[in-house]
């Protein structure tokens, strides 16, 4: 018996070395395995635009195919900074001869389009894989979203425009005011500049003589200047050209010089003189005796090349910037004037600018420093797309908590007559049967069995399926504008997927940096859209790898929420509400501009003078985010259910307003899931109603 026991062991160890070595092999045959079709015969373009409410990147793709029928998938990467990566499927079918074309949502807040600026992100691969996984071709798109980037419009009137194409930084994205953009020069003329003026942020004036430029056109300029218009004088030995077309009361400056560079000569067409003018320019590099009048002159010739002297300025107005010497900088109504103490054309100015990108932005940054316009309103695009909060995680794991208290007295019982079963039970039943040899059979089966049973009963306690927390917040006051946070983790260590129950406008990431991959071409999350719908998931590196997803509705969500009247204090509540929704608020909390209330909540068709509900908390807060720790997290270890609605709550306070306004909002527990299948969703439903912004 002994023999034939370590012959069987013997047996069972060679057959678990050869099945590992048979599916090592074929895992190396499969990864090496080249799709049937050839690359030459597909054809693929692809096209960015924004969607009308600023969401959502929308690339249309178009594939072309000259080869045999095709069955397989078109995978859309969307490169972040440092190999972040996501990937959007798409199943398609494309017969011989056959050209399609579909759009791929990408959420704006998604992507990082900061890194453009260094060349690390926004670049975009299409892929064509075969219905076996395996990559027929692959095209890429090198900065492909930087490509799509709202520009700031520079117009640049000079009779050296060419010399001038370095001020669109050389392609990069650059921070200007508020944001990241790239640059667009706009080649003006006298003819062109009074049309054109509207659509520019920035007017740069160099090497030209603007007396040639008519009244109106003048006039214009100074409006456009004074309604927020950022203008910018290149001078130098241009600088007398320049000025001239403008009255020196609106350049609060006039030219007394010119510094020729090399030289020490100051070169004036004033007559400055006994009995003349007299004109000062401070600051000092040495005096100097023109018809006996002392000249302090401050020279700013950190380049070879000839400066302009202007009157108005001394040393302590002067601002140097990296790479393109001085400049000073006035307000002028809601706009500014930039004043350049040499000319932009200049070719010393223009070798050295051109070769950082730097020296555009600075340049950009002096003049918009002297701008009395809000920045904040700079190109602003009003995004109504899914917000992102830092508290956002917190707020989504506190429901997930809420419901993660696991009844374990199943298991435990389970345990118990497995430790009783597998030990003395078995031992006894087998010696009374004379079979005490098959102990080591059956201490394994009797623990195979119990691991199925666990493993079965492990799918009530949340185990075995992947868990989804989410909130979905509509808009009551826009159309029923309907969206979803997601909060998912499986204990699979394996991709994983949930699929979405109804028809999205777009789904991906919330935020905007996630898993890093070490292949562009691969993905940490994934989206796809097949015949049966959206699903979304992720590449774990480990088991519970929590990550938290957006998805916008395709359809609107009808009820309306109507509010009056609405006052928050740090003592009183007051307004009127009715719940229009069909839905049953548990609770409501009540935003106005740093205050806000939490107050037992509403039924549906009910209408409630806010003075008389009842207060569960109340406050003052500078943010928005603090709201949570007000809430959510004050209630948590005393009640989570509770907990879990204010954090519901907060979630919907984030993605209803910034910080200043008015907004109701209600939040239902067990509202109607986002996912389906094989998963399990603890879900939220808060609805909201933005009164009036202050």
């Amino acid at each position: 018996m002994r023999k034939w026991i370590n012959r069987a062991a013997v047996g069972i160890l060679a057959a678990i070395v050869l099945s590992g070595t048979t599916f090592a092999t074929f895992g190396m045959y499969a990864r090496a395995e080249k799709s049937e079709y050839d690359d030459d015969d597909f054809t693929i373009d692809a096209e960015i635009s924004i969607s009308a409410s600023s969401e959502a990147f929308d690339i249309t793709i178009e594939i072309a195919n000259d080869g045999s029928d095709f069955e397989g998938t078109v995978r859309v990467i969307a490169e972040n900074g440092g190999h972040q990566t996501c990937a959007y499927d798409t199943a398609i079918s494309l017969s011989e001869g056959t050209t399609k074309q579909f759009v791929v949502s990408i959420p704006v807040s998604s992507l990082d389009t900061y890194y453009n600026k260094y060349g690390q992100a926004g670049t975009m691969y299409v892929i064509l894989l075969d219905h076996k996984g395996n990559k027929v071709t692959t095209e890429k798109y090198n900065q492909f979203f930087q490509d799509y980037q709202e520009k700031v419009s520079i117009g640049v009137l000079s009779d050296a425009y060419a010399d001038l194409l370095y001020l669109d930084a050389n392609g990069n994205i650059m921070y200007i005011i508020n944001a990241n953009y790239s640059i667009e020069l706009v080649e003006l003329s006298k003819d062109t500049l009074t049309d054109k003026l509207d659509r520019l942020d920035f007017l740069v004036i160099d090497q030209y003589d603007t007396s040639m430029l008519d009244e109106e056109t003048v006039s214009a300029v100074e409006d456009w200047t004074d309604d927020g218009g950022m203008l910018i004088f290149g001078t130098g030995d241009y600088a007398y050209d320049v000025l001239s077309g403008f009255d020196p009361q609106f350049l609060q400056t006039e030219c007394l010089g010119i510094y020729e560079a090399g030289t020490g000569n100051f070169e004036t067409e004033k007559t400055i003189g006994m009995g003349g003018d007299m004109y000062s320019v401070t600051g000092a590099y040495s005096p100097y005796d023109y018809y006996g009048v002392s000249i302090d002159m401050y020279i700013p010739s950190i380049y070879e090349t000839d400066t302009a002297i202007l009157s108005g300025f001394s040393q302590y107005d002067m601002n140097y910037h990296y790479g393109g010497g001085y400049a000073s900088s006035i307000s002028y109504g809601s706009g500014s004037i930039t004043y350049l103490y040499y000319a932009l054309s200049d070719p010393e100015i223009a070798a050295a600018c051109a070769k950082t990108s730097y020296v555009t932005e600075n340049i950009l940054e002096m003049a918009a420093d002297k701008t009395m316009f809000d920045h904040a309103t700079f190109h602003k695009v009003e995004q109504e797309g899914i917000s992102y909060s830092y508290t956002l995680s917190n707020a989504l794991g506190i429901i997930d908590m809420e419901k993660s208290n696991i009844n374990y007295t199943v298991l435990k019982v389970l345990i118990i007559i497995y430790v009783v079963l597998v030990g003395p039970i078995v031992y006894l039943v087998l010696r009374r049967l004379k079979k005490r040899e098959l102990y080591w059979v059956g201490v394994p089966a009797m623990a195979l069995l119990f691991v199925g049973i666990v493993s079965i009963a492990g799918r009530g306690f949340r185990i075995a399926d992947t868990t989804v927390c989410s909130v979905t917040f509509v808009d009551t006051g826009d159309n029923g504008e309907t969206g979803s946070v997601l909060y998912a983790y499986s204990a699979d260590h394996d991709e994983w997927q949930i699929a979405l129950a109804e028809e999205c406008a777009y789904a991906g990431p919330l935020q905007s940096n996630y898993g890093w991959t070490s292949d562009p071409t691969d993905y940490y999350f994934r989206v796809i859209e097949d015949m049966s719908g959206t699903s979304i998931g992720i590449c774990p590196s480990a088991s519970f790898e929590t990550t938290m997803f957006q998805r916008k509705a395709a359809e609107p969500t009808e009820g309306q929420i109507l509010a009056e009247n609405i006052e928050v204090t740090a003592h009183n509540v007051k307004g009127n509400v009715t719940n229009e929704t069909g839905y049953d608020f548990s609770y409501m909390l009540i935003y106005d501009d740093r205050y806000f209330a939490v107050v037992e909540g509403l039924e549906d068709g009910e209408h409630i003078n806010l003075k008389n509900a009842d207060v569960i908390t109340q406050a003052g807060v500078s943010s928005v985010e603090n709201v949570f720790w007000h809430t959510a997290e004050q209630f948590y270890e005393e009640d989570k259910t509770l907990a879990a609605q204010m954090a519901a709550l907060y979630i919907g306070l984030v993605q209803a307003i910034d910080f200043q306004g008015t907004v109701v909002i209600g939040v239902v527990p067990n509202y109607d899931r986002v996912t389906e299948g094989n998963c399990s969703e603890n879900s939220y439903g808060v609805f909201y109603n933005i009164q009036n912004i202050h």
